[in-house]
């Protein structure tokens, strides 16, 4: 049974009117909870059978809500303190006529792993092929007007072989539809079973009785068995199409290990991965995969993230550093010791939110369940007011044929499971490929609202920029740029300062031996100093070198230089030895490459971006004409509550807003705005998440989350016209006798497969399309 204790109330990110704030890194809890308790249902076809079974699930005691999935096949109740009972579930599924599905969360992670799902579509091609022949064949001699020494016409051989049609192909919907009356449940499989039932039935009399009818007795076999051949084969078609709606999610899976070699006192041991416990030391060779997320503890080597998180070159991995489960292993041995295991992995909590996100259900969906509540006893009102209808004016001998064949067009032509699939697939598939583009979205509201954001604000601060320091140049008195590197690299290894640590990396990329430092002191502030090889050096900012009375700091050149990098938002740190300076570095927090091209494309699809920032305004606004942003656009020097602000007052001028930060500082902005998203990288992002995620650092997350939220939407719009549109124009034409019982199996049969087809082109989806 799949049980998640998921808050609703994400501390961090998520968009709700009931949250406070108690400081600008922190968000309250909200006073209500709702946790999420899930299975699969089994039996569902329809849009009419989500109406049913959500019903009977919202009457089970402490269920405060529950909805289902037909594309998914699962349901999910909401509940706050107390878990509901799952007998009273299962009764309640039972009860509509449907099969309760237990999920165990750690073996069943998609829809194509829940044995169910496969089994029924094999049995579905088993029953189409077996019947296949005896359609063929009965269709041939129908049309042939084929007859056969000893009969009088061919209608006791197209009984023959309309019997295992009938009796093989048409019995899931025979039983489902006894079912269902049973259970007082009118769904798809109804109008199926009576329609072929009627047609099928009307045929068998005019084969035992035909001189009871007036003219010709109706002989219906061929429509009996292309209503249930068509029907069959749609259903074939959707139920595989269904399952590549989660081929996203199985794609995720499949980077994970089955097993691990686990070191136990130095002997290898290959153990099934569930085993795996924290702490377990595992030993990772060239060529596999990371099994569960970890340290490294011995050895080194380059693996591959790129599945997780977007970076093409392979990372260095030395003792102390992270892996993560279901990344590649290139190069070198690897010891690593086990931290998270099993469902706490990034890999499997990134599987786990696009699966949740799969089975929620987007508010558009809603008139589609509310039109099905009531579609299928009005299609059946409509069959019988044909029959009436062509009963009263056809004045023609054979009157009863034309009412029964138009009643039984009718009722086969209508579709509920296209309406009830327009929605969920298109939902199922947009997760599961936004997930594929490094983009987690909460559930399908967020999906939906997502497409109406008109404006998006940015952080400064590791949204646009990098987010760490970073040495950007290097001028040296004397040209030898690389030994003024050397020298502060030497003086900052001492230090704990951001800017050391930008110093220091920029030296190590450049393979700068680190020099011999005496007499090293540090003044807080301002800068440090330290002997190497004999001479004194000093590091630091301009009043620093300034006490030290270093000479050639009131040069009109560099006074410029100072106040020009100061204005790019760069900090400089000024060197000099034997009171002579001898140069600077420059260190900033560059603009990510891809904030610019990602900031134009958005510009492009018609998004006002405005850029919020706590740094000085002449940083903020050179970081905002860097990447294409209006001064007036940037908001500079604002607290946390102040950039929340700033949301809600886009909002009162009618704007839809969506908030993209880190997460913590942005924390107020984020759940004010329509959408907030968070970038960033790592477990952490995971189990935080709002209401969009972004795994791979850089915007063109933002890009891609808003044009797949537009195209998913444009997609979903187009579902429910078809099924509308198509039951709109296909029951008129079945009730006035122009498209007979055989050709409206065909229609309803594609209608649902169009549908379905229609969804998966979201798995070509690239971003920037609208």
């Amino acid at each position: 049974m799949n049980k998640n204790n998921n808050h609703f109330d994400l501390p961090i990110l998520t968009n709700t009117s009931e949250q406070s704030f108690e400081s600008s890194a922190a968000v309250s809890s909200t006073s209500t909870t709702l946790n999420e308790f899930k299975f699969g249902v089994e039996g569902m076809h329809c849009a009419g059978c989500i109406s049913t079974v959500e019903k009977a699930l919202k009457k089970v005691e402490r269920v405060a809500n529950a909805e289902v999935n037909l594309a998914t096949a699962e349901a999910c109740v909401l509940y706050q303190e107390n878990e509901p009972d799952s007998m009273q579930l299962q009764k309640a599924i039972e009860s509509c006529g449907f099969k309760y599905i237990p999920l165990k969360e750690s073996k069943v992670k998609s829809i194509s792993d829940i044995p169910s799902k496969n089994h029924t579509a094999e049995e579905t091609t088993r029953r189409l092929l077996i019947s296949f022949p005896f359609a063929i064949i009965a269709l041939i001699i129908s049309f042939s007007k084929t007859t056969f020494p000893g009969f009088s016409d061919n209608s006791w051989v197209l009984l023959l072989l309309t019997l295992p049609v009938v009796f093989f192909a048409g019995m899931p919907f025979y039983k489902n539809a006894l079912s269902g009356l049973k259970h007082r449940r009118l769904d798809m499989d109804s109008l199926i079973a009576l329609g072929s039932g009627t047609a099928f039935t009307a045929s068998l009399l005019g084969t035992l009785l035909p001189k009871i009818w007036d003219g010709e007795p109706p002989i219906y076999y061929d429509a009996t068995i292309m209503i249930l051949i068509f029907v069959l084969f749609g259903r074939m078609l959707e139920q595989r199409a269904k399952r590549k709606t989660s081929q996203a999610v199985d794609g995720l899976l499949a980077l994970q290990a089955k097993s691990a070699c686990r070191l136990v006192e130095g002997k290898e041991e290959n153990v099934p991965i569930d085993e795996l416990q924290v702490d377990d030391i595992i030993l990772v060779k060239p060529g596999e995969r990371i099994p569960v997320d970890g340290v490294v503890t011995e050895g080194g080597s380059f693996v591959d993230e790129s599945m997780m998180t977007g970076e093409a070159i392979p990372v260095e991995k030395q003792p102390g550093n992270q892996l993560l489960g279901g990344t590649l292993n290139q190069r070198g041995r690897l010891t690593f010791r086990a931290e998270r295991v099993g469902n706490q992995t990034m890999l499997q909590e990134i599987v786990n939110l696009v699966r949740d996100a799969q089975g929620s259900k987007a508010p558009i969906a809603r008139l589609a369940d509310t039109v099905s509540g009531y579609f299928v006893p009005i299609v059946m009102a409509i069959a019988l007011l044909t029959f009436s209808g062509w009963m009263l004016f056809d004045s023609s001998p054979e009157k009863i044929q034309h009412a029964l064949l138009a009643a039984v067009a009718v009722l086969v032509v209508t579709c509920p499971c296209a309406l009830g699939l327009a929605t969920p697939t298109a939902v199922s598939v947009a997760m599961g490929r936004s997930a594929q583009l490094g983009v987690l979205i909460q559930d399908g509201l967020a999906l939906e609202t997502a497409h109406l954001i008109d404006t998006v604000m940015l952080d400064k601060t590791g949204t646009i920029t990098a987010g760490k320091p970073t040495l950007t140049e290097t001028f040296s008195v004397h040209d030898d740029e690389s030994y003024l590197l050397q020298l502060a690299a030497s003086l900052e290894q001492h230090s704990e300062h951001p800017i050391a640590h930008a110093i220091l990396l920029a030296a190590k990329e450049q393979q700068l031996p680190l020099l011999d430092v005496k007499q090293f002191q540090a003044e807080e502030g301002l800068g440090i100093r330290g002997e190497i090889e004999k001479k004194n050096y000093y590091v630091g900012n301009l009043r620093y070198l300034k006490q030290q009375q270093i000479t050639g700091l009131e040069e009109t050149t560099l006074l410029s230089t100072l106040t020009q990098k100061a204005a790019e938002g760069k900090t400089i740190v000024l060197i000099a030895g034997e009171q002579q300076l001898v140069g600077w570095l420059a260190v900033a927090d560059p603009v990510i490459a891809t904030s610019k091209n990602a900031i134009e494309t958005l510009k492009q699809m018609g998004v006002d971006l405005w850029m919020l920032s706590g740094d000085r305004q002449e940083t903020a606004k050179w970081i905002g004409s860097e990447v294409g942003i209006a001064e007036n656009r940037v908001i500079a020097e604002v607290l946390p509550a102040g950039k929340a602000e700033a949301v809600k007052q886009l909002q009162t001028e009618g704007h839809a807003v969506a908030m993209v930060g880190d997460g913590i500082n942005d924390a107020p902005a984020l759940a004010a705005a329509e959408i907030g998203m968070a970038i960033g990288r790592g477990n952490e992002i995971a189990l935080e998440a709002g209401n969009i995620t972004l795994v791979h650092d850089g915007l063109q997350g933002v890009v891609a989350a808003l044009s797949l939220s537009r195209r998913t939407m444009k997609i979903i719009k187009q579902n429910l016209f078809f099924a509308f549109f198509y039951n709109l124009f296909g029951i008129p034409l079945a009730a006035f006798g122009i498209m007979p019982p055989m050709f409206a199996a065909l229609a309803m049969s594609l209608s649902s497969v169009s549908v379905v087809a229609n969804s998966l082109r979201l798995r070509r989806f690239s971003p920037g399309q609208k």
